[in-house]
């Protein structure tokens, strides 16, 4: 369980990789009956079209892509799952291997434009019909790392209001007066040994970590208030057993922060059956 959780979460961070190559294999396209979707609770695409990947090409992106479509290439259905519900790779329990072995291109219509949420609830349903997927949530005693001070107390950069700029997607991170691009507020961004990010909160420090160690990470710092976090770490140093330099030593040295393993109470959402969509 452990190694499939670990290639989920590996997997997970090419979510936003951009497609090098396109398939054209046959394509399932579903439209929804009027009366259907009226009598379901949650929203449904108005149309949807899923091909199966089999051209052995990686690279994916997904998924949103404004205006009501859901624009899916080349995605693991443990990947949409986890989109879908809004949870962590380490959050999904059960389902055949294949979640992870076979891919997928979904493109799909809403009547109209549609809120993230409403997004989220439409694949949710497409996933539930097209794939007769069925789950439950339910909350489970997993390990967990606690974040906690140091000794030697927190070394985290206080907020200070110009550091960043408020995210706006017609546009790109603008330079600050000294020239140095200013990163978005509220954002953590995490790419190739380097987590920056400006105006975040100690949840949201913890979920960066959470998502850099592949297991949940709950703040016990006792810290409130907004952080600038500038960290340079090694690639390969993810977990606690790393003999040389790892996350959890450059968060001690830069941030004055440490990681605690333990056990918590977790959410989860278990697959309780998923069949591979037919096409009809």
């Amino acid at each position: 369980m452990t190694d499939r959780i670990t290639r989920r979460f590996k997997l997970g961070r090419q979510l936003l990789v951009a497609l090098s190559a396109a398939a054209a294999i046959v394509a399932v396209s579903w439209s929804i009956p009027s009366s259907q979707a009226q009598s379901s609770a949650k929203p449904h695409f108005e149309v949807a079209a899923i091909r199966p990947r089999t051209d052995g090409t990686t690279a994916s992106a997904c998924c949103l892509s404004g205006g009501g479509r859901l624009n899916v290439k080349n995605q693991r259905v443990s990947n949409l799952i986890g989109f879908a519900w809004t949870m962590k790779y380490y959050q999904l329990i059960g389902g055949p291997n294949w979640l992870e072995s076979d891919r997928f291109d979904i493109e799909a219509n809403a009547d109209g434009s549609a809120s993230q949420d409403e997004m989220k609830q439409m694949l949710q349903s497409l996933l539930e019909e097209r794939f007769q997927l069925k789950v439950h949530e339910e909350t489970r005693q997993l390990p967990v790392y606690a974040l906690t001070v140091t000794k030697g107390g927190s070394k985290l950069q206080a907020f200070k209001e110009g550091d960043c700029i408020k995210y706006d997607p017609s546009t790109s991170a603008a330079a600050s007066t000294s020239g140095k691009p200013r990163d978005f507020c509220g954002f953590n961004i995490l790419t190739h040994g380097r987590w920056n990010a400006s105006g975040i909160t100690m949840q949201q420090v913890a979920a960066a970590l959470s998502d850099l160690i592949n297991r949940p990470v709950i703040d016990k710092t006792g810290l409130s208030g907004l952080f600038d976090v500038h960290v340079e770490y090694p690639e390969d140093g993810l977990s606690p057993d790393s003999s040389g330099p790892s996350i959890f030593t450059e968060i001690q040295s830069q941030l004055g922060l440490k990681l605690e393993s333990t056990k918590g109470s977790v959410s989860v959402l278990v697959i309780d059956h998923i069949a591979k969509p037919s096409a009809n």
